[in-house]
């Protein structure tokens, strides 16, 4: 049996269900709302990117062979260890921070319109109530995420065990990237810090070492071994 296949049946027995993106409303919701932010590119959101929310697992519609899947799974598991761990609200908050304070906002960009028609603007220039509203839009900027970067840190610490198991090279630009580019919103501004973090976690894989940093690890490996009680 192969590490996917056990990894999937693992999965599955700690609650976890698949929907590939373009079967998901709610991913297409997120992909039609990306429009609206400027360098992310919905296209690329959907069909390259795997996503998790809660305890379901979003499939990118691209294809994926078997063993990039094993890699892609192993990640997003232990996104789904840390929210079970943390909590599903205080963890989407720590990785949604800061962005997510810019909520508040959402309902003066709806009413306004709807109440004031084409003078909307000029009521906006001159009711400084809805001007503290939308200042919560200063947090929808891509400021750097401490939660967020912390979290696909862990992710991507996972990725390079993955790699190691399966005995293939790692592109650490291509995840650096990721951590200081659009992809994920620009949750860090320093690639020296990131290369710096990203060199750490590559020591502790290649040493053997990792699982002192995240236990995890070990679970995760009997899994990949299907050393589980999964049925």
């Amino acid at each position: 049996m192969s590490s996917y296949t056990n990894l999937v049946r693992w999965a599955k027995s700690k609650g976890v269900r698949f929907i590939r993106k373009r079967d998901s409303l709610l991913m297409r919701v997120i992909s039609a709302l990306l429009y609206l932010v400027p360098g992310i590119s919905p296209t690329i959101f959907m069909d390259r990117f795997t996503s998790q929310i809660g305890s379901t697992v979003y499939w990118a519609n691209r294809y994926l062979s078997t063993q990039q899947k094993a890699r892609i799974l192993s990640h997003e598991m232990m996104h789904h260890h840390d929210s079970q761990r943390m909590g599903f609200l205080k963890f989407g908050f720590i990785y949604a921070f800061p962005q997510i304070l810019a909520l508040p906002a959402i309902p003066a960009l709806i009413i306004l319109p709807i109440w004031y028609g084409s003078s909307f603007l000029r009521e906006v220039e001159f009711n400084h109530t809805w001007w503290l509203w939308l200042l919560w839009l200063v947090f929808a900027a891509p400021w750097p995420s401490p939660g967020r970067t912390w979290a696909e840190l862990r992710g991507y610490t996972v990725t390079l065990w993955t790699y190691k198991k399966q005995g293939l090279p790692v592109r650490y630009d291509r995840i650096i990237k990721n951590f200081t580019g659009g992809s994920y919103y620009w949750m860090s501004w320093s690639t020296k810090n990131m290369e710096k973090k990203l060199e750490e976690s590559r020591r502790r894989v290649l040493d053997g070492t990792i699982a002192n940093h995240i236990p995890y690890i070990n679970e995760l490996n009997d899994a990949w071994e299907g050393k589980t009680d999964a049925e």
